[in-house]
């Protein structure tokens, strides 16, 4: 992993025998520690979340004195849970990143399971993490937008989520035109807690079950892939982090925008209390205070359950870690577990390690302890991993050739559907245009034989941005029409409009943007004048296929006359996936998936 500039205050704190308190960062930093002097041997390396890094510098005194020995030195480095994750995957470069992690501070267990996915990650990771502190994920609103749903009296959950901010009429449907769209922020889920919690628990919420027991399976159902492709679609603002919305949120409440910036975000209850109580977001500093925001905020506690920040202690099991470091990590946790260190953290805004709350919390407006709703532990390793991954690729931005097969063979009812399948075709690219971006790139094509004079295939709507004008319409709407307006005839001239439909992707190559050709066909090359044979299609293929400027292939394949075994061969030679599709459902499932991938 490589290093940006340091975006935040760095605490260089030398007390008693060598006790340094390392750089606190907000994302990669160069690290920037006092030196130690003492005992340099025996100091005890603490990676921690920033956020809580700079209670643990407080504490450091606290520990000195109750040490017996005067060569207990310990090293806070501040550094965000999914850095301290790809360096502990990637292997931990000392020279690169400093002495490695004897202890990590996690913000919640769910990062212990991305790293528990690796091989690598799972060997350096104990059965038991103790938490030492705890903070609820909760969905944060202004407080006037939560109160036209009916808080806090309604509950509102992580399923009810999709639904409100996919809603056409935005805050109209709930008698506010003046606020207008629902605007939902989110932030990298591979990169923010809050922001990744969210994600797993709709996923969790729409596949009918609590977040803890979301299998690979519930991640990979269609239907939740398509309400999550939604929630992405709905996303307004994608800033660095959720404390940096926060900051914006600050900036447009002094504006008097504090109703038109953004109406839903994902956040940790603590930040929900520091934000309306004027503190500044992300620290633990109580010192500076500003005066509390004209439009507070409120928090939602999900009717399903919520992950929460979990601060879990992680002793490493690792080769570097020998038994008088145990003995002096487990000496640090005993002291961040005594009374005396949990009052502090209460006073700070978190709760305990199994709920309990303090005066702070129980006296801000927003935040409701008694309506918390029920804890719930992260999902099993792969399933954080593939929910992370899912996400990502529906995030992406796609630039995407469509080509449909139109012969007449296309007019046969599609099993068990009513309808014939080119219909059942059509509907799914239709919904794949209206789930994708006005960014998204989008083209479409029909093909049989003999379409255009003597060429088989015809462009019906080019390749480009779907909110780019066509004539007088959108691009969008350009490829509504064409679909509705699609009629099967003719044969099915497979091989030449398979090269002239890669050969335009590749000119229309987007280096930004995931590039890739779909086409659907429910049979095999059955045109006896075509002038191209197989083995000239695979060398001419082979010849466009650049890992530089990759176009993906993904071929579709429906009914029992596809030959499946060319389809994979052609795939393979550019870099994609040949599918077939038996049923109606799934025809309409792998379309709608590879247009929107």
């Amino acid at each position: 992993m490589t290093y940006a500039a340091v975006v935040a205050v760095v605490f260089a704190v030398s007390v008693g025998a060598g006790m340094v308190l390392g750089s606190l960062r907000n994302g990669r930093a160069d690290t920037q520690v006092s030196a130690v002097t003492a005992c340099a041997d025996e100091t005890l390396q603490v990676y921690a979340t920033p956020d809580i890094a700079g209670v643990l510098s407080d504490l450091l005194p606290e520990y000195q004195r109750q040490s017996e020995s005067d060569c207990d030195a310990v090293q806070v480095i501040a550094e965000s849970s999914a850095d301290v994750v790809d360096g502990l995957t990637e292997g931990w470069d000392a020279d690169a990143f400093g002495p490695p992690p004897d202890v990590w501070i996690a913000e919640a267990k769910s990062w212990i399971q991305v790293l528990r996915a690796s091989e690598e990650g799972a060997a350096l990771v104990p059965e038991d993490s103790p938490s030492i502190a705890r903070s609820p994920t909760v969905l944060a609103m202004p407080r006037p937008m939560a109160e036209a749903l009916n808080w806090p009296q309604a509950q509102l959950g992580w399923g009810d989520l999709a639904e409100l901010v996919s809603e056409p009429q935005g805050w109209t449907a709930h008698g506010h035109d003046e606020w207008g769209p629902v605007r939902f922020g989110l932030t990298t889920p591979d990169r923010s807690t809050s922001a990744a919690h969210a994600i797993i628990s709709v996923g969790a919420a729409l596949g009918g079950v609590w977040a803890d027991q979301l299998s690979t399976e519930g991640v990979a159902q269609e239907q939740v892939r398509l309400n999550l492709l939604q929630l992405d679609r709905a996303v307004a603002r994608t800033d660095g982090t959720a404390l940096e919305q926060l900051a914006g949120l600050r900036r447009a409440d002094a504006a008097g925008d504090g109703l038109t910036f953004l109406s839903a975000f994902p956040i940790d209850e603590r930040q929900v209390w520091r934000y309306n109580s004027g503190l500044p977001p992300g620290t633990s500093d109580d010192d500076i205070r500003l005066e509390p925001p004209e439009v507070p905020l409120a928090a939602w506690y999900p009717s399903e359950g919520s992950l929460a920040l979990d601060y879990p202690y992680v002793l490493m099991n690792a080769p570097w870690v020998n038994e008088d470091t145990r003995e002096q990590a487990r000496d640090f946790l005993e002291m961040l577990q005594s009374p005396r260190t949990q009052e502090r953290l209460l006073e700070l805004g978190w709760r305990g390690p199994n709920g309990e709350t303090g005066d702070v919390l129980r006296n801000v407006e927003g935040v409701s302890t008694e309506r918390a709703g029920q804890s719930i532990d992260p999902p099993a390793p792969g399933v954080v991993r593939n929910v992370l991954d899912t996400w990502d690729t529906l995030s992406k931005q796609t630039n995407t050739l469509a080509v449909i097969d139109v012969s007449g063979s296309m007019k046969e009812e599609a099993t068990g559907s009513g309808d014939n399948r080119l219909d059942v075709a059509t509907r799914a690219a239709t919904e794949a245009v209206s789930l994708s971006s006005d960014d998204s790139g989008f083209g479409l094509w029909e093909f049989s034989t003999d379409l255009d004079g003597q060429t088989d295939y015809r462009e019906l709507v080019d390749l480009g941005p779907l909110g780019e004008n066509v004539g007088s319409i959108t691009r969008r709407q350009a490829l509504e029409e064409a679909l509705s307006e699609m009629d099967p005839e003719a044969d099915t001239a497979l091989y030449e409009t398979l090269l002239a439909a890669y050969e335009e992707a590749k000119t229309n190559f987007d280096p930004e943007r995931v590039n890739n050709v779909v086409l659907l066909t429910d049979g095999r090359q059955d045109n006896p004048g075509g002038s191209m044979s197989l083995s000239e299609l695979k060398a001419r293929l082979t010849d466009l296929a650049d890992p530089d400027e990759p176009v993906g292939l993904i071929a579709i394949g429906y009914g029992a006359q596809v030959d499946l075994e060319t389809l994979e061969e052609l795939t393979e030679i550019v870099g994609g996936q040949a599918y077939t599709a038996e049923r109606t459902e799934d025809i309409e499932q792998i379309l709608l998936q590879a247009l929107t991938s």
